[in-house]
């Protein structure tokens, strides 16, 4: 957690006094931050001979020196990321500079805000064909049921037709004396046989 500002002006606390006051860190040494090319061994014989106290033991180790330490390392940046923001944030304050960029801004990078913008149209662009595309194979498929149906509804049309000529052509050749055979296909066909007629306007 950062800690509060100090009672004085922050832009006029050095770097290494603020980090200390704000972060609560002990202050930087640029020798812990460079890049040791020696091993192990060698840089812990490094750090008994350059950090010993009065009793003569080691202060650091491998453990917590931020050579050998990533965790420990990162963390060091990190917190003098955060240190460096507390200090640019007011000055970019009283110089009026803005802090938050708009929702069009694109940030300057190797590729200029045209080309950007073109990136930004051709990835709508792709957004619009996908969701047509979509839309007409949903239309493709709900015709593709239509004409099931419709193929469907003629198979059972043509089937009830050959039934009923069948039992037309029982009852002429006096196979069966009932015509049960003629009410059972209005009831199957509903709407074509007994449907009831609109009253016409004069």
């Amino acid at each position: 957690r950062l800690g509060h500002f100090p009672e004085t002006n922050p832009t006029d606390v050095p770097s290494r006094r603020l980090l200390d006051q704000l972060l609560r860190v002990e202050a930087l040494d640029a020798g812990r931050f460079d890049i040791s090319t020696l091993g192990e061994q060698e840089r812990l014989r490094e750090l008994e001979l350059r950090n010993t106290s009065k009793k003569g033991k080691p202060v650091a180790s491998l453990e917590t020196d931020t050579v050998f330490n990533d965790f420990k390392r990162e963390m060091m940046f990190h917190r003098q990321a955060q240190a460096a923001v507390l200090i640019g944030m007011p000055k970019l304050k009283e110089l009026g500079l803005g802090t938050r960029r708009p929702d069009d801004y694109f940030a300057q990078m190797a590729k200029t805000d045209q080309h950007m913008q073109k990136v930004r149209e051709n990835i709508q662009k792709k957004q619009f064909e996908e969701a047509r595309s979509e839309k007409a194979k949903k239309q493709r498929q709900l015709r593709k049921m239509g004409k099931q149906i419709q193929v469907q509804t003629k198979l059972r049309r043509e089937s009830e037709k050959k039934q009923l000529a069948e039992e037309v052509k029982k009852y002429r050749k006096g196979l069966r004396t009932d015509l049960d055979f003629l009410e059972d296909n209005k009831k199957r066909r509903p709407g074509v046989a007994g449907q009831k007629k609109l009253p016409t306007k004069n």
